[in-house]
């Protein structure tokens, strides 16, 4: 294999193979078809004028191709004519399109700049007056679903332009919950439509309002009905294959930081508790992502097993403001390390948590996650075993060797690590290796190439 990209290969893909997925326009009436998208990056969110003579698309474009592959632009083809152009210019990472109206383009899309950092935001673009306007930056969350899970229900979250073409229905990840919201077209204030300890990760127009499939700290997926005037209507829950007593709703913690930076975090018990149990804490990768009320089966797991589990978003997660998750930018290892500690002690210290056995905890975590157990065991004794799972070690090999490891060159200053290695090693628990003392189980997964 000759490379001779500097984006080759993606996480869970493995090395691209130079295949590009195209547009084809077929005739169902005789064996003929025609390419409609050409460009070196395959074309996606294929959407349809209201009228059918134009076909938008999202497509990398070839000036932004090696220096961020993330970046993606709005293309248009002319379904007579066969042309293609470009629409916008905008140097976002768009990730979704809709069609709003004749003129109008509905989108999500992130700051490139911001390397993940950011809120990804609604938007709609004006094609007439040439105008990007933000919908949801008011609210400084970002929107789509960005709770973690181990047990995933199939992702349908394109935004929904309601009947009265005015109105736009998106989700907004906000501390540990998916809601729906509302937002005009015309102008105004957005609007939650859902609400209460659940995330919505897939929904949909629907006769009656919009229709959706939610998760929540018990069950992976239900069927539910968002109504115009009676809020949501519950339809069809899955049922577990365990009794209700071996599932516990969790119990939120009071966390509060070394510098008074308040942290959520939660807390499961064992049932019928007849001595002090032994914790894990349990750190969720990215970091730009969060634990809330959603189900996951490794939580519940470990709890059936006599285990207390704790788990939180130190900063660095998403759903708390983009200041909350920018703090740790370039320097892992401090307050989102102060946050991890501070929520064990809370659970600790917790009325509820007295049958915590103090002396035995563990941490485990995979990727960022495993950042953070490698950190944590590096720098204190507190933990008498630890997971660390597919997890970042060396920001040397990380920078060179990661899919998206040039990515990150920014976020450590002006200079690659070869010409400035002090800020790299700096972040690298491999550097304090020599101090673990921790059992700790080392994992990895396979087609992890991050």
């Amino acid at each position: 294999m000759v490379i001779t990209d500097q984006y080759y290969k993606h996480d869970g893909m493995g090395y691209f193979n130079h295949t590009i997925q195209r547009v084809v326009l077929v005739d169902m009436d005789r064996p003929y078809f025609v390419v409609l998208t050409a460009g070196i990056s395959s074309a996606s969110c294929l959407a349809f004028s209201k009228d059918g003579s134009d076909l938008y698309y999202l497509q990398r474009p070839r000036d932004t191709a090696d220096s961020n592959p993330g970046v993606q632009d709005i293309f248009r083809c002319h379904v007579d004519t066969l042309t293609t152009e470009r629409v916008t210019d905008l140097s976002l990472a768009i990730t979704r399109l809709v069609v709003a109206g004749p003129s109008q383009l509905v989108i999500t899309a992130a700051n490139p700049n911001d390397y993940g950092y950011g809120n990804e935001e609604l938007y709609v673009w004006d094609q007439d007056e040439q105008i990007l306007r933000p919908l949801s930056r008011e609210l400084d969350r970002p929107v789509g679903d960005h709770s973690v899970t181990d047990v995933a229900g199939l992702a349908w979250d394109n935004p929904v332009v309601m009947a009265n073409a005015t109105t736009v229905i998106m989700s907004v990840s906000s501390e540990g919950c998916v809601h729906l919201w509302a937002f005009s077209l015309e102008g105004g204030p957005p609007k939650a439509l859902t609400q209460g300890d659940k995330v919505i990760y897939s929904f949909a127009r629907h006769p009656h309002g919009v229709v959706v499939l939610s998760a929540d700290d018990r069950c992976p997926s239900i069927l539910s009905l968002v109504g115009q005037k009676s809020g949501i209507e519950p339809m069809l829950r899955v049922a577990m294959p365990w009794p209700a007593y071996q599932l516990a709703e969790p119990q939120a913690l009071s966390v509060t930081s070394a510098d008074g930076t308040s942290v959520a975090a939660w807390m499961l018990l064992p049932e019928n508790i007849q001595q002090k149990v032994p914790a894990v804490l349990e750190v969720h990768g990215g970091p730009m992502a969060m634990y809330g009320h959603r189900f996951n089966f490794e939580l519940q797991w470990l709890r059936a097993q006599g285990y207390a589990v704790i788990f939180g978003n130190p900063r660095g997660s998403l759903g708390y403001g983009q200041a909350y998750c920018r703090s740790i930018v370039g320097e892992w290892g401090d307050k989102d390390y102060a946050d991890v500690m501070a929520i064990i002690d809370a659970a600790i210290a917790h009325p509820y948590a007295s049958v915590i056995d103090a002396g035995r905890l563990g941490i485990l975590g995979g990727s960022y996650g495993g950042f953070m157990v490698n950190w944590v065991i590096s720098h204190t004794n507190r933990f008498r075993c630890a997971v660390t799972m597919r997890s970042v070690v060396n920001r040397f090999s990380a920078m060179g060797t990661s899919d998206l490891g040039w990515l990150r060159v920014p976020q450590y200053g002006d200079k690659p690590w070869w010409e400035d290695p002090a800020p790299y090693w700096q972040q690298s628990p491999l550097r304090y290796a020599s101090q673990i003392d921790t059992p700790l189980l080392i994992e990895h997964q396979l087609n992890d190439f991050r």
